[in-house]
């Protein structure tokens, strides 16, 4: 391919990285926005849990005093001498009591608190759903933005590194149970390893270079039927032409033998 072709395709190619890169810069602003709001959304919503709380605790009523007995004896009324009778009868009136319908007040009170904690929880799911959603656009963030392709090379590479650690570490526990045995072996190992490793990082640029050259013959193959496809319309063309300027030929003989 000529130095002129692949310019052109090139330019192209920088072009689309040029637009790839802008979209992920505005595709991170956009989420940076999405979840400073998610946060300002907690914060609201964590104001509001404190402030029902706040009116919660004033609202808050005491224990009511409990109410004495007054009983009438031979001196006059006394509040504090309760005989067997009136314990009976306030002990069957305190079961009454118990078994009645809960008053106005009581049901209001019932009913406020029910309200309170059905606010709470609504409350606390909206939180844990904007907490949920601060959550995925974190994790939708901090995906972008790796490489998956950069991200199993290195951990291929870690793992490699790994290997041939454990496999030094176990020739040297063996060189120092076998005292005396040469240590150049070992040496001569790491460096077999290294050359391995060397040449499979070799075979993996050549990949790379063979799977780019395949995509440059296939672009060239394609130019290649576009322009057939271009010379094989202007010969019929051509050949239109020629067909046309001899039939009009043919139209003026006559004429020009009559005249």
């Amino acid at each position: 391919m000529s130095k002129k072709g692949r310019s052109k395709g090139e330019r192209p190619d920088m072009e689309v990285d040029a637009v790839q890169v802008a979209n992920e810069e505005l595709r991170a602003k956009l989420t940076g926005i999405q979840i400073e709001f998610q946060q300002h959304v907690i914060d609201d919503l964590s104001l509001e849990r404190e402030r029902l709380l706040r009116s919660k605790r004033h609202r808050g009523k005491g224990p009511k005093p409990p109410k004495k007995h007054v009983v009438e004896t031979f001196f006059g009324f006394d509040e504090e001498s309760v005989d067997s009778e009136t314990l009976s009868e306030t002990s069957c009136n305190t079961d009454r009591t118990d078994r009645a319908p809960a008053t106005p007040e009581e049901d209001l009170d019932d009913t406020t608190t029910r309200e309170e904690a059905d606010l709470r929880f609504c409350q606390l799911t909206r939180e844990y759903q904007a907490l949920q959603r601060a959550y995925a656009l974190l994790q939708e963030q901090v995906g972008g933005t790796l490489d998956a392709e950069r991200e199993a090379r290195t951990r291929e590479q870690l793992q490699a590194d790994l290997l041939r650690c454990q496999a030094k570490i176990e020739d040297l526990e063996k060189l120092l149970v076998e005292k005396g045995q040469d240590s150049k072996w070992v040496e001569e190992k790491q460096l077999l390893i290294r050359t391995n490793q060397d040449l499979l990082e070799k075979i993996y640029r050549l990949e790379m270079e063979e799977s780019q050259l395949k995509n440059e013959m296939q672009d060239a193959k394609d130019q290649n039927e576009l322009l057939e496809f271009r010379v094989l319309e202007l010969e019929v063309r051509d050949s239109l032409c020629c067909k046309l300027s001899n039939g009009a030929d043919i139209l003026f003989e006559p004429k020009l033998k009559f005249v």
